[in-house]
Formats: C-alpha cells, sequence, structure tokens
C-alpha cells in the first residue's frame, strides 16, 4: 500500500505527501501519529479516485447530533486508533501487530442481526 501511495504522490507531484511519507518512514511505526498521517494521505487519494458514499448516509440522528454525543464518538476514536495502530511512548502496543489474514484466514464468520422497529431515524 505504502508503495502505491508513493507513486500516486509521485505522478500529482505531491511534494507536501511525498516529504510527509519521506518523514515517517516505512511501517511498522511505534508512534500512532506515523500512522494517522499514512491514513491521511491514503484517504486523500481515496477522495480523489472514488465515488463519495451519498451525504444521506453520514446524516445523525436529531437525538445523536449534540455536543456531548460528538465528544464522545470523537473519545471513542481517538481510543479505539490508538490501540489499532499501538504507540510505543504511552505503551500502547498495536493491535494490527497480532492479525495475520493469511495465517488466520481470509474468511471471518461475524454473526449480523437486523432489528426491525417503528422508528426511522
Amino acid at each position: 500500500m505504502l508503495i502505491k501511495v508513493y507513486k500516486m504522490a509521485q505522478n500529482t507531484i505531491d511534494q507536501k505527501s511525498l516529504d510527509a511519507l519521506k518523514s515517517i518512514g516505512t511501517p511498522p511505526y511505534d508512534m500512532a501519529k506515523n500512522t494517522g498521517q499514512l491514513l491521511r494521505i491514503i484517504k486523500k487519494y481515496e477522495r480523489e479516485n472514488s465515488i463519495p458514499a451519498p451525504d444521506f448516509l453520514w446524516k445523525l440522528s436529531s437525538l445523536y447530533d449534540n455536543k456531548k454525543d460528538s465528544q464522545h464518538r470523537s473519545d471513542g476514536d481517538d481510543y479505539s486508533f490508538i490501540n489499532y495502530a499501538g504507540d510505543k511512548r504511552f505503551g500502547f502496543k498495536p493491535m494490527i501487530s497480532t492479525v495475520n489474514l493469511l495465517k488466520n484466514g481470509l474468511e471471518l464468520k461475524i454473526p449480523v442481526y437486523l432489528i426491525q422497529g417503528k422508528r426511522i431515524f
């Protein structure tokens, strides 16, 4: 993935992304910040090379569209990301390093529950 993103940055002469990629080096990273920088560059090229999801998919229910819930979502995102990416400085081991899809298999059996009710959000 890193090589593909680097080539995309080279092809578009995106010096800012090239500089960021050089400064963070190659994975695996021992700081979540570096993983975050790489993911921001990847998302930039995803936006430029894909059709975005319709806006209505991202509309929050009015029950959750408030400052308190927004803060909780933000805190949850930070917590999940630092546990996923890991950060040596804070003693977080990267969760992603424990995943080996080639060894563990590419088929994951995950139950899906559909709940139907009267109220639509």
